[in-house]
């Protein structure tokens, strides 16, 4: 299940205090999130990149901690047979990082060629930016 500050339904397990960015089988804390925040302008790109799209949590993908997270996820599904990726949202995510994930993710394939058939797409919707 997930958390966020917007979707909280049942006290935790753990601190039967209400939830607040628990996500116990992937290995986040509070830390590897932007801090809650409306994505409320389709121009600043500070807000773009660091605020919570319809209430959901932010991952810091400016942390190299959630970088190796998710590359490591993106190495385990291609050994599992996955042949490509949909990044959904990747117009939320600053360039920089979507580039350092990829990094890590072929330096995790041991730095050489990917498989012929291995492709992604950037989900990037257009439009609010007027």
């Amino acid at each position: 299940p997930f958390f966020t500050q917007d979707f909280m339904y049942l006290n935790s397990n753990n601190t039967d205090l209400q939830p607040g960015l628990e996500f116990p089988n992937a290995q986040y804390i509070q830390t590897d999130f932007h801090c809650e925040r409306s994505l409320n302008s389709w121009t600043d790109p500070f807000i773009l990149n660091n605020g919570w799209l319809v209430g959901l949590s932010d991952l810091d993908t400016e942390s190299d901690y959630v970088r190796d997270r998710i590359a490591a996820y993106f190495t385990d599904l291609l050994n599992v047979g996955f042949s490509g990726f949909r990044m959904d949202a990747a117009k939320h995510i600053q360039p920089e990082s979507i580039a350092a994930i990829f990094k890590k993710f072929k330096d995790n394939m041991g730095g050489g060629d990917l498989p012929d058939d291995w492709m992604t797409y950037l989900e990037v919707i257009m439009g609010g930016e007027m």
